[in-house]
């Protein structure tokens, strides 16, 4: 029984220690400064699908919402669109699909890739104006954050906040 307790102690310390896994964080994978070359006078509802919810337990991941978010804010940020609404009052939907998330085990530098499918159509029409697929990657280090699960979430978050500067450059650069 005790040698029970003591194995029972030492997994549940491991866990403690390793910690549990958090998605990705909208703020930090909302880009700083990011400024438009073209801002277009529309306004723009924008759709996220392919992300998923981070399984405390598992690995980080992205969530749609979280994605959804950084997208917005980064949409208004950079004022590449004058607007962002509700689908229905728009004059253009920006869809983003997330493809591809590809995560490493474990490692002390773990480089995230992000693939996106990114589509934008007029107000009211399903025909695609513009699309594009988008692979942005990002290594976070144990200078980020000693912590394994962190890190992983740190470099989804990089990866994550690089492939929207890059949509964000895509789009400005578009004449509407």
């Amino acid at each position: 029984m005790t040698r029970f307790l003591v194995v029972l102690l030492i997994g549940v310390s491991l866990v403690l220690l390793a910690g549990c896994a958090t998605g990705a964080k909208m703020v930090n994978m909302t880009p700083a400064n990011l400024s438009a070359t073209s801002q277009h006078p529309y306004s723009v509802s924008t759709a996220v699908s392919g992300g998923e919810d981070t399984n405390a337990l598992a690995q980080s991941k992205i969530s749609d919402e979280a994605f959804r978010g950084a997208l917005e804010a980064a949409i208004r940020n950079s004022r590449v669109f004058s607007q962002v609404v509700s689908m229905g009052g728009d004059d253009y939907h920006l869809e983003v699909v997330i493809t591809n998330l590809g995560q490493p085990v474990a490692g002390f530098n773990m480089t995230v890739t992000l693939t996106t499918h990114w589509k934008l159509v007029k107000g009211g029409s399903s025909q695609p104006i513009w699309q594009d697929f988008i692979a942005t990657k990002h290594t976070a280090t144990v200078g980020d954050n000693v912590v394994g699960v962190a890190r992983l979430r740190v470099a989804n978050e990089g990866a994550a906040r690089k492939n929207i500067e890059e949509g964000i450059r895509r789009l400005s650069a578009l004449s509407l």
